[in-house]
Formats: C-alpha cells, sequence, structure tokens
C-alpha cells in the first residue's frame, strides 16, 4: 500500500504560470509546502530555477522570485489576473441587489429595521470623525446616558472608509454601497486563500460558494456586519504563510494579521472571537494530521517574531477601542440578548431544507422551515443534498490528501458547533447536548450567535469544492465536462432567490430641508416612533437623525444598552414616557393621563432636556398627536411631513416642578 501524501499543496498544471515542484532543501516553516521528499539524486540534478530566493524552496502555484516567467506575463497583467474574480463577484452583486439601486438614495437592500441602526451607526462615524467626536462612544442616542458602541455591531472601520459617501450622497447609498461591496470583497478574499493550493479558476470557484453561500444571502437581509466577512478567509491566508508557505517576511505577514485582527474589533467583535476559536482547532487539527515535531523547533524564532508584530499592531489599534467596551461606560456585564432568550442555533434540518432566500423551494420544505426557531436572516445552514454528496464523495476519494482530511474535518467541527449547545430539529429543542455548550463558556462567546458558524463551514465547503475543480484539470475533456456539470448542479439549490428585497423607509422633509435648521444644534429631540425594540424594531427616528446630520439628540434609540439589571436590551432604561409612547405605537390602548401620569412624563422631557416634540409617519399616529396635545396642551405645527411642538421647556418646567412638589407633599404626609 503507497504511503499517503502528506503535502498541504499540488502544484497546478498551469503552464502559463511555470509551475515547478519545490526542492527539498531545508524548509523554513514547521509544516511542509510540496511534495514529498526527493531522492538526493534528483536534488543534485535539478537547476536553480527549481529553488527560490535565499534558498527556500520554491512554492507550488507560484513562479520563482526573480527568474522571468514562462509567459512572460508583465506585473501588471497578472495583478489583473487576480482582480478578475473580484470584478465578477461584483458584477453578481450589483445584479442581486439591482432593486435597490434603482433607488439607491431611499431604497435600502433587504428589510427595515435593523438596516436603519447601521445606517445611523455609518452616520454617526462620519459625523464623529467630522465634528471631533469620540467614535466609540455617542450620547446623541438614549441621552443623557449614552451608548456604548463598542458593544455594538457599529461599523467604525467601514463607516470611516465611507465616511465621505455617507457625508456626500447619505447613509442610505452608504448602506447599500458597503452591502453591495461586502460579498465580492469576502468572497475575493476566500479566492486569495484558496488561491495558494489550487489554480485560480478552481480558486474562483471556490470563492464564489463563499461570497453567495446561503449564510451571505440571508444575513444580508438585516446585518451588514455579518456580510463583511472578509476576516476569516483573511486569517486562513496569513496564517497560511506565516506558519507555512513563508513567501512573504514573517514581520509583515503578522503586521497584516494584527491590522485585519483590530479592523474586526472596530466592525463586528463576534465575528474575531469565532474566527479565533475556529483558528485554534484549525491548527490543532493541522498539527494533529500533520505531526510537524522536527520543523517546529527551527520555525519557532520566526513563527514569535510574526506573532509579536501581530500583537503590537493589534495593540496599538484596538487597546483604546477594546478599553472602552470592558472599561468605559455603558459596558454590558449581563447577558446581551434578554428579550430574544437562548442565542439562535443552526436547526439540523435546515442542513437540507431551504428557506425563503433561495430560488428553488417547495410548498414542503416552506412548511418545514416556517418551524425553525430562527427568524429568515439567522436560518444559515442550507448547504443542499448535491453539494453535501459532491463534497462527502469527494473527501473520500481523496482522503489520503492532508489537505482534503484537514478541510473536510474542520467544515464538520464548524457545522456540528453551529448547532448550539442542544440539537434542534424542525424547531424542537432536543435534551441531546452538543459541543457548544463548552465553547460558550470561554470569554465572550456565550454573546456570539452559534448559527454563525457556519460561514467557516462555506470557507472549507469552498476550498474542497476548489480542490476538485483543480483535479478536473488533469482529466480528459468528456472528464472535465461532465464534472463542471456536476459542480454546476451541486450549486444550483444556493442560487438565490429573485427579485431580491428592497425596502423604502419614508423619510419627511422635515430632517433634509430648512424645517430642522429650526431645531438647535446639540439639542434634544424626542421624535415618534420611539426609537427601540419591542415586539417590533423601531428604528425609523434613527435613519431620520442621520438624514438630518446628527443635528439634534434622542432620549430613545435600538442600540444593545445595560438595562437595570445588568443585562443588555435594545431599548433605554424603562421611563413613563417609553411605555406610554410604546404602547400606543403597538396598538394597545393608550393609558388615560391622569395628573400622576402627565407629572411623570412631565418629569421624564425635564431630566433629559428635551426642546422639541416630533411625531412623524408612523402606525396610531393620531393617537400619539393626542397624547401630546394633552400632555402639553397646545396645537403642534405641520411642516415637513411630520407634527412638531416648539420651545417645550416652560411647559415642561411648570409639570415637573408640580410633579416634585406633589411627590415631596405625599411623602412627607407618608412620614407624618
Amino acid at each position: 500500500m503507497s504511503r499517503p501524501d502528506r503535502s498541504i499543496a499540488e502544484p497546478a498544471q498551469c503552464p502559463e504560470d511555470a509551475r515547478v515542484s519545490p526542492a527539498p532543501v531545508r524548509p523554513r516553516a514547521w509544516a511542509p509546502v510540496g511534495r514529498r521528499r526527493a531522492s538526493s539524486a534528483v536534488v543534485a540534478a535539478r537547476t536553480p530555477a527549481d529553488v527560490g530566493t535565499g534558498g527556500t524552496p520554491a512554492l507550488p502555484g507560484r513562479a520563482i522570485p526573480g527568474l522571468p516567467r514562462a509567459a512572460g506575463l508583465s506585473r501588471t497583467v497578472r495583478s489583473m489576473r487576480a482582480v478578475l474574480p473580484f470584478l465578477l463577484y461584483l458584477a453578481l452583486s450589483f445584479l442581486l441587489f439591482e432593486p435597490a439601486w434603482e433607488d439607491p438614495t431611499r431604497r435600502n437592500i433587504g428589510y427595515s429595521g435593523d438596516p436603519q441602526q447601521f445606517m445611523w451607526f455609518l452616520s454617526w462615524t462620519a459625523f464623529a470623525l467630522g465634528h471631533h467626536h469620540n467614535p466609540l462612544f455617542s450620547t446623541y442616542l438614549d441621552y443623557p446616558r449614552g451608548v456604548n458602541l463598542m458593544w455594538n455591531a457599529a461599523l467604525l472601520w467601514p463607516g470611516a472608509i465611507v465616511a465621505p459617501v455617507t457625508a456626500w450622497l447619505g447613509p442610505v447609498f452608504a448602506y447599500n454601497l458597503l452591502v453591495t461591496l461586502a460579498l465580492p470583497l469576502s468572497g475575493w478574499c476566500a479566492y486569495l486563500a484558496i488561491r495558494r493550493w489550487t489554480s485560480r479558476i478552481a480558486a474562483a470557484v471556490g470563492g464564489l460558494l463563499y461570497a453567495f453561500s446561503p449564510l451571505m444571502i440571508a444575513q444580508a437581509l438585516i446585518h451588514a456586519p455579518v456580510v463583511l466577512a472578509l476576516t476569516p478567509p483573511l486569517v486562513l491566508l496569513l496564517l497560511t504563510d506565516l506558519l507555512a508557505q513563508r513567501r512573504w517576511p514573517v514581520v509583515a505577514s503578522g503586521a497584516a494579521l494584527g491590522v485585519t485582527a483590530a479592523a474586526q474589533v472596530l466592525t463586528w467583535g463576534e465575528l474575531l472571537a469565532t474566527t479565533a476559536v475556529m483558528a485554534a482547532l484549525g491548527l490543532a487539527l493541522a498539527v494533529a494530521l500533520w505531526r510537524p515535531w522536527r520543523h517546529i523547533a527551527a520555525s519557532i524564532g520566526p513563527v514569535l517574531r510574526g506573532v509579536g508584530a501581530a500583537a503590537t499592531v493589534f495593540l496599538l489599534i484596538a487597546a483604546v477601542p477594546l478599553y472602552t467596551q470592558f472599561r468605559g461606560p455603558q459596558r454590558i456585564e449581563g447577558l446581551l440578548h434578554r428579550e430574544q432568550g437562548d442565542p439562535f442555533a443552526a436547526d439540523l434540518l435546515n442542513v437540507v431544507v431551504p428557506t425563503g432566500v433561495q430560488l428553488l423551494t417547495s410548498p414542503l420544505s416552506a412548511e418545514v422551515s416556517a418551524h425553525f426557531r430562527a427568524i429568515l436572516a439567522e436560518e444559515n445552514a442550507y448547504m443542499g443534498v448535491p453539494l453535501l454528496v459532491l463534497l462527502t464523495c469527494m473527501a473520500a476519494r481523496w482522503w489520503p490528501r492532508l489537505l482534503v482530511r484537514w478541510a473536510a474535518l474542520l467544515g464538520a467541527i464548524g457545522l456540528v458547533l453551529s448547532l448550539g449547545d442542544h440539537l434542534e430539529v424542525a424547531g424542537h429543542t432536543t435534551p441531546i447536548p452538543l459541543s457548544w455548550l463548552l465553547i460558550a463558556r470561554l470569554p465572550l462567546l456565550r454573546y456570539a450567535m452559534p448559527n454563525r458558524l457556519t460561514m467557516f463551514v462555506f470557507l472549507a465547503a469552498g476550498l474542497l469544492l476548489a480542490f476538485f475543480v483543480d483535479r478536473l484539470r488533469a482529466q480528459t475533456p468528456g472528464r472535465r465536462l461532465a464534472g463542471a456539470v456536476v459542480v454546476a448542479l451541486a450549486l444550483l439549490p444556493l442560487v438565490p432567490r429573485v427579485p431580491y428585497p428592497a425596502n423604502t423607509t419614508p423619510t419627511p422633509p422635515f430632517f433634509s430641508g430648512a424645517g430642522v435648521r429650526r431645531v438647535p444644534v446639540d439639542s434634544v429631540a424626542l421624535v415618534a416612533p420611539f426609537s427601540a425594540l419591542v415586539d417590533r424594531t423601531y428604528s425609523a427616528p434613527m435613519l431620520w437623525q442621520g438624514v438630518a446630520g446628527l443635528r439634534f439628540r434622542m432620549p430613545e434609540g435600538y442600540a444593545f444598552v445595560p438595562g437595570p439589571s445588568g443585562d443588555a436590551g435594545m431599548r433605554p432604561w424603562p421611563s413613563a414616557t417609553q411605555e406610554t409612547m410604546l404602547r400606543i405605537q403597538q396598538g394597545r390602548d393608550a393609558p388615560r393621563l391622569t395628573a400622576a401620569l402627565r407629572g411623570r412624563i412631565a418629569r421624564d422631557l425635564h431630566d433629559w432636556k428635551v426642546g422639541a416634540v416630533i411625531v412623524g409617519p408612523m402606525d396610531h399616529q393620531g393617537e400619539m398627536l393626542r397624547l401630546f396635545r394633552r400632555l402639553l396642551r397646545r396645537e403642534p405645527d405641520r411642516v415637513g411631513g411630520v407634527y412638531v411642538w416648539w420651545g417645550i421647556e416652560r411647559t415642561l418646567d411648570t409639570d415637573a416642578a408640580h410633579y416634585i412638589y406633589d411627590g415631596a407633599i405625599g411623602r412627607a404626609r407618608a412620614q407624618l
């Protein structure tokens, strides 16, 4: 029986790249990079073209540094070829999100709710940078307590990049641009990582699966930070280079790894935590499979230099944000999703049952998926029977290849972790415990959504699929055609439903015209509907505030803030004003405006320093107007599609003073 191939790479058969086999000189990394060690006779017969500069073994899939390529391609042409997959993914992304791009300044990709929150985050970052505010903390929501933005997926890093676009064309356009670019950028990073082991075409297929996986299509409905999934493939690429292939200086690879991690902290910290877990598991699995004991000692020095560079760069960028998150004001020390309950986990049937974001569904699959506990955007585990069969068969066929074995096992581990702490089947939580119970005990992982670990499953699946496509290149034309058909059929069930949803949140002209300029800069305005998360998401006022250039602050907000119990919720601390407004917004009977309730609301508005009350378009608008007419004892101005009560300080001072006086008299009488 032949000895299994212990390499992590296969020389791809691309004549234009002048690919050569590596020379068996002393490796500079602990993981082997080429085929099995050749005999000494073969080594002696090799030419200098078989060895990289500085005695480094030539790596499969790349030309030797310092030596001309066989095809004589210029660096510009090679760079253009490397960018071609990104351009392909970008074109597909624009086609997918075309409904929103018909009117990109007013219609957003996906649904309402969370997207308006992320639009506010983009507006805040541009505003904070332009007005020299601290971008990590804001009192423009939930005034006067404020919001610790590090506990929210505040898109600070991407927001800084698109800040000029936000200031020029508005938060809706900036949000659409960010989501549209997120998928192709994520896929391109996956392409670059997979390209280390396969040909360009094969890597492009793997990147395509990652970029337009069911997870990305579903999460794009409401969660821009999740689809900005650049970090997992970049970490794979940089760790591969640092630990195994060494095509770049170790300090450069380490510094790039530090920048990647810090950028993820400033985008969405949960993904960095789960990436760290999967990277640790992947590294342990690699050591167990390759057993590179004799190379570890020789590689400790370079690896430590790379890790040191990564830690230094990471701390330089992320130290202050992390301090703000864990030691700053409005930090969260309890549960993060107290209203939601247990974090969403992947349903076992979701692996083979499509959801509403796929094009190919049936009444039966719709009935089954309707029982999944997660919302549509979090139903991320669908792979489809054809793709599962293909990956299983190819893993069995090439199991001796350690790269295949590593990717298959890591993908299986990620899939099991995504199922959560107890197995869920058709929406029913079984008593069967799973491995997430252990992972959730790690620091910060208790806040993570296990269903989102399918992101790593699709990255591993992309690597396996690329390996299969690469193997087809050595087959006869007939077999290559048959293999291409098999790949197409495996990917067909994953095709997203079109047209993709697009949402229009009406923004009254008041917030973009002259009307809002009557509101004093940095004053406080109470805007109805009250922005919070209850039975539904009320985030339109946050978009209106962003369109107004954050001219005013609000004592409300749809963002994670610590509640009285220490757990986090996406609504401010309880108050009479909040509860009364939410009852009206939900269509419940408005409470009777007694003298006591009037005094409590007046006290709230007085403590919040509210200078104006604005009632915008909303359900049950008549009831909300009736409440404030009775509370403020006068009619509002109708301007720019909203109703505004200006200069309410005197009314509030009088009512609040009466309330405080009456309360003091009542307490005195009770003591007597």
